[in-house]
């Protein structure tokens, strides 16, 4: 089944994007919310081989784990992987939390803590190179994509580059029969 959704009066079909990427494998960043999540539908849809990646950092929502969890329990395969972050004093975290409080850290969107040190650095670590890394930002917060080849992982953005909407990315999960994160 392909999923056809409606986006301003036109039917789209995402069959195509993956032509390129046969040669690479691809992952899937996958966070747990509503876009990975649609994401994940969409190359599920489409055939696509793929390998869906959550890093446990240990800060997110009690309900985020719970979806990952239920996702899972769905028949949906997802590898989990546990960060280990340094400090100049020889000290190995897998808790951004425990992390932050030995720091005194205040989080904050600004500093990408979280981002660098407990998803990307991760995420590199484990995945085979050269890759592709999709990344499940919708049309909404383009803004928040970059063009980056760093490392021999170039990031995607399947939902922007179809003009996706976060509603859209609803409109997948409710179509599929699942639970909305």
């Amino acid at each position: 089944m392909l999923f056809a959704l409606a986006f301003r009066g036109e039917e789209l079909k995402v069959e195509s994007v993956f032509t390129m990427e046969q040669n690479l494998k691809n992952y899937l960043s996958f966070g747990g919310g509503v876009n990975s999540v649609a994401f994940y539908l969409l190359m599920q849809d489409l055939g696509v081989e793929f390998e869906a990646v959550f890093v446990d950092h240990g800060g997110d929502w009690p309900e985020t784990y719970e979806y990952v969890d239920y996702f899972i329990k769905t028949g949906r395969p997802i590898t989990v992987l546990k960060p280990s972050a340094n400090t100049v004093e020889k000290i190995v975290f897998d808790s951004i939390i425990e992390y932050m409080k030995f720091r005194k850290i205040t989080p904050s969107r600004g500093s990408r803590l979280c981002t660098d040190r407990f998803k990307t650095v991760p995420i590199y670590k484990y995945v085979d190179t050269p890759c592709w890394m999709h990344i499940g930002f919708a049309v909404d917060e383009s803004g928040r994509a970059s063009i980056n080849t760093e490392k021999g992982v170039e990031n995607r953005y399947l939902l922007i580059e179809h003009g996706i909407t976060r509603q859209g990315c609803v409109d997948i999960i409710k179509a599929a029969g699942l639970e909305v994160p």
